[in-house]
């Protein structure tokens, strides 16, 4: 489902659902990145291909699943 300017609507998920489905390396997850040009909610995936992410409805620092990627990332 995209939302605004081809961003994917992001998909939230818990610390404990993404440490058992998508365990992290080191114990952490990279942080997406906000582009200026683009509207406050959405965030860049860290992972290749580094889609767009409608983050608007979920909280700064909760963690977002990259459903092209199949990883777990920080929304900043």
């Amino acid at each position: 489902e995209r939302a605004e300017k081809g961003a994917i609507e992001a998909k939230a998920i818990s610390k404990a659902d993404a440490e058992k489905q998508y365990p992290s390396r080191g114990g952490s997850y990279p942080v997406g990145q906000r582009d200026p040009h683009d509207a406050s909610g959405i965030v860049v995936s860290p992972y290749p291909p580094h889609e767009k992410y409608e983050c608007s409805k979920i909280a700064h620092g909760a963690l977002v699943v990259d459903t092209k990627a199949n990883k777990v990332f920080v929304r900043p």
